[in-house]
């Protein structure tokens, strides 16, 4: 998928029709919703911050945005628009990737994984544990089975239980900036990383393979995510997305 003149910096999957883009195009700050089969731009909102990562809470029907500068927002999905934006005024920390488990939305800050409900006025963030996470970067987090994957800043994935215990940590050599996660249904953790590279890791953090060490367009990855029904792997940076199919049958 190609998108002129745009600076597209994340992603997520909406419902089975669309996904929504951020752009941090310098002039003009947007999300897009697009039609994930056919590419083509359905709506386009204006937002004031430089969009960092997307999530889609199906539940809700609801999108939360992070944003560079300790942006922090949500809108709801109206039909085929995003109506109107709104900040959360409880948050104070720089934000970073963010997942939701049960009734919470998890969310990366610098040093800490923290949470908040995301109910119609949610109020305030607890913290769930301390990190050696920077969320003036970009970096990744996803929660599966009741454990926590994430980025750090030491180039590493590491995994913990829901209220912090550490369970792996897992670094290599072959891999020198992750800067966003997803798992796949099989059990695999998918891991981006700076320098056009896919990654794949057991869900145990034993076995680590390259699925790609090339992009068809994009040259500066920031984001990656999934969807999950037919595990389609979308990698944007700059004007282009470029959208991959993954067998389950990761060989490692």
């Amino acid at each position: 998928m190609h998108f002129p003149r745009s600076k597209l910096t994340c992603g997520v999957c909406i419902a089975d029709k669309f996904i929504l883009l951020g752009d941090a195009t310098t002039n003009q700050k947007m999300l897009h919703l697009v039609d994930r089969t056919t590419g083509l731009t359905i709506s386009k909102t204006g937002i004031t911050g430089d969009v960092k990562r997307l999530y889609f809470d199906k539940d809700l029907n609801r999108i939360f945005i992070s944003c560079y500068s300790k942006g922090l927002f949500y809108a709801d999905l109206k039909g085929e628009t995003i109506a109107k934006i709104f900040k959360m005024s409880f948050n104070t920390d720089f934000v970073g990737a963010l997942c939701r488990f049960d009734k919470h939305i998890y969310i990366t800050v610098n040093n800490a994984i923290k949470k908040f409900i995301p109910s119609d006025s949610p109020k305030e963030m607890t913290k769930c544990f301390l990190t050696n996470t920077n969320s003036t970067e970009l970096n990744g987090v996803t929660i599966w089975k009741e454990k926590v994957f994430y980025t750090t800043v030491d180039k590493e994935i590491k995994c913990a239980s829901l209220d912090g215990r550490e369970i792996f940590t897992h670094k290599s050599d072959k891999m020198r900036q992750p800067v966003s996660i997803a798992m796949l249904s099989a059990d695999v953790l998918l891991i981006l990383d700076r320098n056009c590279t896919l990654h794949a890791l057991s869900s145990d953090g034993k076995k680590h393979s390259i699925l790609l060490q090339k992009f068809q367009k994009v040259a500066d990855p920031c984001d990656m995510w999934i969807n999950i029904d037919d595990n389609t792997v979308y990698i944007a940076g700059g004007e282009h997305i470029d959208v991959y199919k993954i067998e389950l049958n990761v060989k490692f």
